[in-house]
């Protein structure tokens, strides 16, 4: 399995409630036939008392012509002042390479 080193740039902006951006990626690994993309997202999260329910769309687009669209939905849960917990299930949608579904959950720790 090739390590994936990615860096990027996001511009992002608060407006009526949602948060949305521009994102542009350069991945610098040999583990992928691009070296670009760009992402367009928009995002909403909804406070649920300590809970946080989010929902995003995002539009992609590789160097190469192939262009993607994905749905999420994510669920912050705080363990405690400095551990929060995250869910999420994303599908994807693309012409090109397909239709999948990812399920994930991380643990950020704080200072």
């Amino acid at each position: 399995m090739d390590d994936d080193v990615e860096s990027y740039l996001a511009l992002e902006a608060d407006l009526a409630g949602f948060s949305i951006g521009v994102m542009a990626c350069h991945d610098a690994s040999d583990g992928y036939g691009y070296d670009m993309y760009w992402e367009c997202f928009a995002q909403y999260v909804m406070d649920l008392g300590s809970l946080s329910l989010g929902l995003s769309a995002t539009s992609g687009y590789f160097d190469d012509s192939v262009e993607y669209c994905a749905l999420s939905v994510f669920l912050d849960i705080p363990v405690s002042d400095r551990i929060n917990l995250s869910t999420h299930f994303t599908t994807t949608f693309s012409e090109d390479l397909g239709d999948h579904t990812f399920v994930g959950m991380g643990i950020g720790f704080g200072l």
